[in-house]
């Protein structure tokens, strides 16, 4: 499944209020009111139109700046691709020329299997202005790897985090990451949901979604 960059799937706070008060107003006298949540694709879509629009930002100092740029495909059901695209160069009044620099970085990163407790997916301010949004895994499942090609080659390395970056002018970064968090977190919990029990006790480690592990990807390590 791939889903485009229409912002027609975005989900604001506002429609999810609308889908409340409508699953209040609809419940029947004496029943309890029913909340009406995204669905998953809904979900995938807000993800995807957050990551595309709200993130990226750039660091100056007096030597080099450094930006960063994201954009996000679905690589499958409950699968991110996320795309992250480094530069470097030298500011124009800089005493000390820096040779530009431009590195793609792709990783995949089960959603299911995100962690979000205490000590997992979590945000950091940095100078100057610039908040990182760290995605924590419970296994080492995210795989990385550098090029131009989408296409995840056999030695890809293995990762436990991931980090966005938010420090865009128009962008509120105590806002926009917490957005990011709520809707991954939805999710997760939808990608646990549909994935299959596993009830085999002799099969080897892959603790989330099936579709992840019975193409070419190698499963979690622990």
């Amino acid at each position: 499944m791939k889903l485009g960059k229409n912002r027609a799937g975005i989900v604001s706070p506002a429609i999810l209020l609308v889908c409340l008060v409508i699953g209040i107003a609809a419940s029947p006298l004496g029943a309890a009111p029913q909340l009406f949540l995204p669905n998953m694709e809904t979900t995938i879509q807000y993800v995807l139109d957050l990551i595309d629009t709200e993130s990226g930002a750039t660091e100056s100092t007096r030597s080099v700046n450094t930006s960063w740029e994201y954009s996000a495909t679905a690589a499958g059901p409950c699968v991110l691709h996320l795309q992250e695209d480094l530069q470097r160069w030298s500011p124009p009044d800089s005493t000390t020329r820096t040779v530009p620099v431009r590195e793609i970085v792709h990783y995949l990163i089960p959603v299911a299997d995100i962690d979000f407790g205490p000590l997992g997916t979590h945000h950091s301010l940095d100078r100057p202005r610039v908040m990182h949004s760290t995605i924590f895994m419970n296994h080492g499942t995210i795989r990385r790897w550098k090029g131009d090609s989408s296409i995840m080659p056999q030695d890809a390395s293995v990762e436990f985090a991931v980090q966005i970056r938010f420090g865009k002018p128009y962008v509120n970064i105590f806002d926009a990451p917490i957005r990011l968090e709520n809707a991954l977190r939805h999710l997760a919990q939808l990608c646990q949901a549909a994935s299959n029990p596993d009830t085999d006790p002799f099969r080897s480690g892959c603790g989330f979604v099936r579709s992840v592990c019975s193409g070419p990807y190698p499963g979690p390590i622990d």
